[in-house]
């Protein structure tokens, strides 16, 4: 089966044979592939409200409201959901929030001590981000391995 959850989602075939499984791994697995495309996207309204709808799944799951074959197919709608929300961000706002990540786990480590080569060099690694990447570059194993 793919990694990747964009062919996932938007393979129907795929789906199809993910339902029929009724793997409680596969969705466990899922869900931590959905938690990792959200949390991208801390600051964007649209993925803090799946995020919410995530949670409720989740708590509808543990709650005996779901089944296992239902919870799964919910999620995999919501992946379904979250890979059109990011096609649809905008790739210059992605850049920008790339850069801003970088500078500000930068500056909240570094302190009076910290040379000026340390903020030289999270400055030449923005440049050369911004440089190389493209739209879906996270996605590729060859774009993570490039950027």
């Amino acid at each position: 089966m793919h990694d990747d959850l964009d062919t996932l989602v938007m393979d129907d075939e795929m789906l199809s044979k993910i339902a029929e499984l009724n793997d409680p791994k596969k969705a466990r697995e899922i869900e931590i592939k959905i938690v990792a495309r959200l949390r991208r996207h801390l600051n964007n309204p649209v993925f803090v409200a799946l995020g919410r709808q995530l949670e409720d799944l989740k708590d509808r799951h543990h709650r005996g409201l779901l089944t296992s074959l239902e919870f799964l197919k919910h999620l995999l709608e919501l992946a379904r959901r979250v890979v059109e929300a990011e096609r649809k961000v905008d790739p210059q706002e992605e850049q920008s929030n790339a850069k801003a990540a970088l500078t500000e786990l930068f500056n909240e480590v570094k302190n009076d001590s910290t040379p000026v080569m340390v903020e030289r060099i999270v400055n030449d690694i923005d440049s050369i981000v911004r440089a190389v990447r493209y739209p879906g570059w996270q996605q590729t194993t060859g774009g993570e391995r490039e950027v």
